[in-house]
């Protein structure tokens, strides 16, 4: 064997030296290279999937918001129903006056009833906007390494304009 070794010019001696080599430079690599790019690309899908959770999360918040806002417009709706009720109960001379009034202040409730579900929707989606802004540029540092400061805005904005188009 040491003979075709020779007579092919492969010196067993160096062929061994350089397997061993070979092995030691994939220990290495696997241990100083590998393994951290593993664990840092799962920390980076952990945290985009902590931040879509975030956003799922804020969309159900906005739609028991839309529910809550619905609900106070319907207890308006029957707060004036029964007003109207009691005031052709309590005679037909006072039925005018009577029926004006509990149609405004229904609408007033409405009104205040919408307004209210508005300014909550509009509190959390600036919420949202600014939990956004802070996860993008959280993972924009961890994944490019650069201070936020020193990102472009204009990737930051991008993407807080695609969560927007997203609501809609």
């Amino acid at each position: 064997m040491e003979e075709l070794f020779a007579h092919l010019g492969i010196n067993w001696k160096l062929l061994i030296a350089q397997g061993v080599n070979f092995f030691a430079l994939v220990l290495l690599l696997n241990y100083f290279l590998y393994k951290p790019l593993v664990k840092l690309m799962n920390d980076r899908r952990a945290r985009i999937e902590e931040g879509l959770k975030n956003a799922d999360d804020a969309k159900k918040r906005l739609a028991e918001i839309d529910d809550l806002r619905q609900a106070e417009v319907m207890k308006g709706e029957k707060a004036a129903l029964v007003i109207i009720e009691d005031a052709n109960k309590s005679g037909q001379a006072h039925k005018d006056k009577i029926k004006k009034e509990a149609e405004a202040e229904a609408e007033a409730m409405k009104k205040k009833t919408e307004e209210l579900g508005r300014r909550l929707i509009q509190r959390e989606m600036e919420n949202l906007e600014k939990n956004s802004k802070e996860l993008i540029e959280k993972a924009i540092f961890e994944s490019v390494g650069l201070h936020p400061t020193e990102i472009d805005h204009k990737l930051v904005s991008d993407a807080v304009g695609a969560i927007k188009r997203l609501r809609s």
